[in-house]
């Protein structure tokens, strides 16, 4: 891990960005940053990468006459966001917005890799006011992390993605394809991200998620942040935990609510057995995901749960009141 000279005092940064590569933890260490923050007695926001509304998301330009205007828009937004948060005295913490996802856009389209820089670099001076800070996930092995991606996912993600990588101007002017195509991209899109990084001029904690425990990387992204110890996550008495312990369902839809290390874990809508966080009395995020879970009692026992969340399109099967049924 190693963070830059600038980075000295940081607990007046209004803008976080997590940065890495895909699969890499950039939304569980967003999501957990809010709740430091908060812990800290900081207001601050998380942003989902897909979720909708969202301060950057806009029209994805199509013909290549669109690309200036694409450019004055998202130049225009991070300066809004910029406004917006010292105004309303929220830190807004956003993941692959400033770096993996416009680069994911502009490299798949094959646009100049100087322009494509220049531009990022370009939306740092846009959101300086800000006093933006990089929280940067590394990945030294983008082909054997993409490999061990694939493992993870499925090799049915793999070949979705692959099929997309085909049809776009990265891979035909390659003359490359498949799994061996998408691999080409990604050790490209990692490369000019590293090369991005380095010129940032912010304040930047780059992290390998390879390294050590994911409790001892926390404790480095809080100290350099400024945030003081990492807070350690609240726990729950085992009669607590076993109140809530269930199936639910909605319609045809159903998962199931255990006890796995001393906290409750979900399974089948989400990740397989994905971590459960405490806000409040029967009140639950779900980790890595911006969904808030609500256990709702009647007659001193739980009868249901409320998913409730923002707009994102392949998690509305995860929104509404679940029954529990056992």
């Amino acid at each position: 891990m190693m963070a830059n000279a600038e980075s000295l005092t940081l607990m007046d940064a209004w803008i976080i960005l997590v940065e890495g590569f895909p699969g890499c933890g950039k939304s569980t260490t967003a999501q957990w940053l809010a709740r430091q923050f908060r812990a800290a007695g900081r207001p601050a926001e998380w942003f989902y990468e897909q979720q909708r509304p969202h301060p950057m998301a806009g029209e994805t330009p199509t013909p290549p006459s669109s690309w200036q205007d694409y450019f004055a828009a998202r130049l225009a937004r991070w300066s809004r966001l910029s406004q917006r948060v010292r105004s309303s005295g929220t830190v807004s913490i956003l993941e692959s917005a400033w770096l993996q996802g416009p680069v994911f856009l502009m490299l798949h389209r094959d646009l100049n890799r100087g322009l494509i820089k220049a531009f990022i670099l370009k939306t740092v001076e846009a959101m300086r006011g800000a006093d933006p800070a990089l929280i940067y996930l590394s990945q030294p092995d983008p082909v054997g992390g993409m490999r061990r991606l694939f493992d993870r996912r499925g090799l049915s993600w793999g070949l979705a993605h692959a099929g997309h990588n085909d049809g776009l101007e990265f891979a035909r002017n390659r003359g490359v394809s498949g799994i061996d195509g998408l691999l080409e991209y990604w050790r490209e899109h990692n490369a000019v991200c590293e090369a991005i990084v380095r010129e940032s001029g912010m304040p930047t904690l780059t992290v390998d998620p390879r390294k050590g425990e994911w409790r001892e990387r926390r404790a480095a992204i809080a100290r350099f942040l400024d945030l003081g110890a990492a807070t350690e996550e609240p726990t729950l008495d085992q009669p607590e935990l076993g109140r809530l312990v269930g199936e639910y369902r909605q319609g045809a839809r159903t998962f199931i609510v255990s006890v796995r290390d001393g906290g409750l874990v979900l399974d089948g809508l989400l990740w397989p057995r994905n971590r459960l966080l405490p806000i409040a009395p029967g009140v639950f995020e779900a980790e890595s995901w911006p969904r808030l879970l609500t256990f709702e009692d009647a007659d001193g026992e739980v009868r249901a749960v409320r998913f409730e969340g923002p707009q994102v399109d392949y998690l509305q099967h995860c929104t509404g009141v679940y029954e529990k049924v056992r």
